[in-house]
């Protein structure tokens, strides 16, 4: 588990107020215990504090995620492990380590994506 410092949530502060995200994101609540944690803890033991202060930062970490990523974690992986099945149903022996493979799911993604209109 990775350890939250003030320094840690001053650069995901710092990202979500470049993306525009930071006010639209978090509400005026979790913004108010993200800065005083930043200014006023030197560093951070209380389990409680850490679970929401992980929340929120992964409530910002969503919110800025691209349109392909956000893509590729719904559609992308659940195309992967279809194909696989059906891999596997003629016989392919490698086919499991295409989940392994994040081009792959990328690959299905983008060509998801950029199909043409009535392309089935």
């Amino acid at each position: 588990m990775r350890k939250i410092s003030p320094d840690f949530l001053r650069e995901i502060r710092r990202k979500a107020l470049r993306k525009r995200i930071w006010f639209s994101a978090i509400d005026v609540i979790e913004r108010g215990m993200v800065n005083l944690t930043i200014y006023c803890v030197e560093k951070i033991e209380s389990l409680i504090l850490s679970s929401v202060l992980l929340n929120i930062c992964k409530k910002i970490i969503d919110a800025s995620k691209s349109i392909l990523s956000l893509s590729l974690e719904e559609y992308g992986f659940e195309r992967a492990v279809s194909v696989v099945k059906v891999a596997i149903g003629f016989g392919s022996v490698c086919a499991k380590s295409w989940l392994n493979d994040s081009s792959f799911s990328k690959f299905l993604t983008l060509n998801h994506l950029y199909r043409p209109i009535g392309g089935g």
